[in-house]
């Protein structure tokens, strides 16, 4: 397996990610959504959350890495978001 650094907009997506997750886990996943300040978005969209998990955070990642991840969050610690990997 190859160890790799992630690359500075990697590191920072990761953090907002994560607090993110911190502030769902207090407020819930929309309302941590719509306070989530979205630098860079050129279009901001509205939280959407797959019928059924309203409850659960669910985003999308996109960083331009050619892959798009859509994840439903349950959870989620920083020392699990480390050791995910894309294949």
């Amino acid at each position: 397996m190859t160890v790799f650094a992630l690359k500075k907009y990697q590191t920072a997506t990761l953090a907002v990610l994560q607090a993110y997750l911190e502030r769902a886990r207090i407020v819930g996943a929309k309302p941590a959504f719509d306070d989530m300040d979205k630098a860079g978005v050129r279009e901001p969209r509205a939280y959407r959350p797959p019928e059924g998990l309203e409850t659960v955070p669910y985003v999308c990642l996109r960083l331009p890495t050619g892959v798009c991840v859509r994840m439903v969050l349950v959870g989620t610690s920083q020392s699990t978001m480390g050791n995910s990997r894309s294949r």
